[in-house]
């Protein structure tokens, strides 16, 4: 179990830096859904939930870089591959 929390902890550091280079000037009710599923480790809601922010913000490549990266860690092949595709 302890590689279990390990990987968790990865995941949530890259989405937790893809969150940080979001615009700071949305209201807060925009990231509710995001910092709930972070919250209670749905990682992959809370990965979905950026994915909806990056695309209504208009997020930069590294956003999309760190969220590929979690996709890649959590094993969801198809979500890095679509992450990468934004960067590009």
């Amino acid at each position: 179990m302890n590689s279990l929390h390990h990987s968790w902890k990865i995941t949530t550091n890259y989405l937790e830096a893809a969150y940080k280079l979001l615009p700071n000037e949305f209201e807060p009710e925009t990231t509710k859904n995001y910092i709930e599923y972070i919250d209670n480790n749905e990682l992959e809601l809370a990965m979905s939930a950026l994915d909806d922010l990056g695309t209504l913000f208009n997020a930069s490549n590294e956003f999309w870089f760190q969220l590929e990266q979690a996709a890649i860690n959590m094993k969801l092949l198809d979500c890095a591959v679509k992450f990468n595709k934004m960067r590009q």
